[in-house]
Formats: structure tokens, sequence, C-alpha cells
């Protein structure tokens, strides 16, 4: 495979009512398959499956941050996970501390019945997850050709966004935030910027209030790390019908490709010679 599929599982808000929640598979072109963020509830799971990505696939979990939109769906991937393939590795995830506690939070919730030294182990005792916790700048390898470092963002403590390196390409997740100089840095000549914006410029005292990012935030960020291409997820209830406010917006800012995510969007990347 030459090229990285980027497939959004989850493009909704916290609050939103028809879109799922935060997910997004990337599969790289060594063959390593990521999950950007867990969702909610079943999305990540059933949305994978109408793809054709089963929870046996995953090679690792990158979270962004501590909030149950963003992680509290991993319990479904991980038990599909386990009755399926009883035999599969554990389920690889990293976070920064506090985003690793919220998800011990959600095992213990979802009666995960063994939960210590990093891991989960099911009534049988077999581990099933393991968590490391992860510092900004230092560099995973998480397949033969793919690479991953976090990287500090403007959100809730201990919030970070993720740059996938695999194949010659690069992806670029921004989590939640608002705008974010770290994230401008991080995403220097990114193939693909994938960046959250709840509402546009004319609401940006209630996007920031709510520590999140407008669409010309998202914009300005692709412009000045000279980002390949935008694409806007994250997206609230007032936009899910009609994103073109979100697009008009960011175009003002930044003269790339841009587009908006919605469940099941599916994007390739090809490396170019």
């Amino acid at each position: 495979m030459n090229e990285l599929e980027i497939i959004f599982l989850g493009t909704g808000a916290g609050l939103s009512t028809t879109r799922a929640h935060t997910a997004i598979a990337l599969r790289c072109p060594d063959g390593t398959t990521l999950l950007l963020d867990g969702s909610s509830g079943n999305s990540a799971l059933r949305n994978g499956e109408a793809v054709g990505i089963r929870a046996r696939d995953y090679d690792h979990v990158l979270l962004s941050h501590d909030h149950q939109d963003h992680l509290s769906g991993l319990m479904f991937v991980q038990g599909n996970r386990s009755r399926e393939t009883p035999d599969e590795t554990p389920l690889s995830i990293y976070g920064s501390s506090l985003a690793l506690e919220g998800l011990r939070k959600a095992a213990v919730a979802g009666k995960v019945p063994d939960i210590r030294d990093g891991a989960a182990y099911n009534h049988s005792g077999k581990q099933v997850m393991r968590w490391q916790e992860i510092s900004p700048g230092r560099k995973l390898e998480l397949g033969p050709q793919t690479v991953a470092w976090s990287f500090d963002v403007d959100h809730i403590p201990g919030s970070v966004g993720w740059r996938i390196e695999s194949g010659g390409l690069t992806v670029v997740f921004s989590g939640d935030t608002m705008y974010s100089r770290g994230l401008v840095e991080a995403s220097q000549g990114a193939d693909l910027l994938i960046h959250e914006a709840l509402y546009t410029d004319e609401a940006v005292e209630m996007a920031h209030g709510r520590l999140h990012a407008t669409s010309g935030d998202a914009a300005r960020s692709a412009e000045q790390s000279s980002a390949k291409k935008l694409i806007i997820t994250h997206i609230d209830n007032f936009f899910h019908e009609d994103p073109t406010p979100l697009l008009e917006d960011a175009a003002r800012h930044y003269p790339g490709p841009i587009s908006t995510a919605y469940d099941l969007y599916r994007v390739s990347l090809e490396k170019r010679a």
C-alpha cells in the first residue's frame, strides 16, 4: 500500500445529536492501523465495522485528552476485540497521565475486573488493555515506517495533539484546542492538518470560552504551518446539515484545500515522487 487512508468514524462536538463523537482511523502505508481517540458508546466500533475495520485491526490508540466523548468508546472496542479474538494482543493506548486516568475511570465504570500497573485484565486474568503515559515530543515507534509524537495544546490540562509520520506522509490531529502556537509549530509542512472548529470567527468568544477553536483559528493554523490540506472536524449541531459557514470562514485565512469532515468520510494521501 502506497497511500495513507484517513477514515472519520466520528466528527461531532461533545453535544452533537446527529453525529458520532470524535474518532479517526488511520491506515498507514506500512500496514499499521491507528485509532485517534475512541468516541463514545459503540460509535467507533460500529462505524469502524461499516468501513471494514474490525476492533482487532487496531495496532495502537492515541488519545488527545480526558473527555468522555473522546475516550469512553474504547471500552466497546476492547470488549469486541477480546470476545472475537481472545488470543489477540492487548489494545495498546497512549496518552497523557490525565487522559489515562480518565481511561482508567472509564474502565472502572465499565466493570473491567482487574486494573493495575497500567493495564486492564479480564475475568480470565488475560491482559486486554495496556496504556503508556507519553510526554510531549517523545517519538513513538508504532510500525516499521510509522512514528508519532504528541504536543501540548490549549484545552483542558493534559490535552495534546498528535503528529503522525508514515511512509513519507504526515498527518497532524489537533485534538480539542483553541488556537495554539504549539500546534502550529508541530504542524509545519504537514500533508494534512485535521483541526477542530466548534464555531466560526463570528462566535469566537463563545468558542474560546469553551476552550475550543473557530474555523478561522483552524485556517490560520494551517496557513501558518504551511499545511498542504485542512480538514475541519468536531463540528457542532449548528453546522451538521450545512457546514458552508465554516468553510467560508476558513477560506478567508487559508488558500489551500479545505473540507469539513462527516461520519464515514474517507481521504487518501499519496506520496508524490
